[in-house]
C-alpha cells in the first residue's frame, strides 16, 4: 500500500496518464490489472505489492527522462548563450 507521505512525493513527479503507463509495464511482466485498480493502490485504498513496486519504476523513469529532458534544453540555451556572446564580440572587434 503506498502511504500518504509517499503518495505526495510521488505527486511532484507523477507523469501524465501514469495509470496506461503502468498497465503497460505489468502487462509486460504477464501481470493483468485494470486501471481503477492501480489507481486504487495508488490512492491507498488497495493494497498489492507488484502494482505498488510498477508505480514506483514508471514514476522514476519519468523522472529520469524529465531530467534528462532538462540537461538537453540547458544544454541548448548555453549554446545559444555562447554563440550571442561570441556574435557581440566579433562585431566588437570589427568596429
Amino acid at each position: 500500500m503506498i502511504s500518504q507521505k509517499q503518495r505526495k512525493e510521488l505527486a511532484l513527479i507523477k507523469p501524465p496518464k501514469y495509470r496506461l503507463k503502468v498497465q503497460k509495464h505489468l502487462q509486460d511482466k504477464g501481470i493483468k490489472v485494470s486501471t481503477s485498480f492501480i489507481g486504487q493502490v495508488y490512492l491507498g485504498t488497495r493494497d498489492n505489492l507488484e502494482v505498488a513496486k510498477a508505480i514506483a519504476v514508471v514514476f522514476t523513469q519519468h523522472q529520469k527522462e524529465t531530467l534528462e529532458e532538462a540537461k538537453v534544453i540547458e544544454g541548448v540555451f548555453n549554446q545559444y548563450q555562447k554563440d550571442k556572446d561570441s556574435l557581440k564580440t566579433n562585431v566588437v572587434d570589427v568596429c
